[in-house]
């Protein structure tokens, strides 16, 4: 992350960022929760798991319109297909 090292302002450090980031494009597949996401969020309200708060991500003041809109995509996605994620758990 050099460019954010040679930032000079928040600006220029969130510029740096949203082009960084350019190189892992999200795809959003559906609107929607399919059936195996539904139940793992099912799975984490049983739980009592709380979900983080992100709000901030939507601060375009501060991240910029492009960054906080790269941020808010991923934070929309449902990832059903656990296998190869850090928590996977056997039916």
């Amino acid at each position: 992350m050099p460019n954010v090292l040679r930032a000079k302002s928040a600006d220029e450090v969130n510029i740096a960022l949203s082009d960084w980031l350019k190189n892992f494009p999200v795809k959003v597949e559906t609107e929607l929760p399919n059936e195996a996401s539904k139940q793992w969020i099912k799975l984490q309200e049983e739980q009592g798991n709380k979900v983080l708060d992100t709000s901030w991500i939507q601060d375009v003041g501060d991240l910029g319109t492009e960054l906080s809109g790269y941020l808010y995509s991923m934070s929309e996605l449902y990832i059903s297909d656990r296998m190869n994620s850090m928590l996977h758990l056997k039916r």
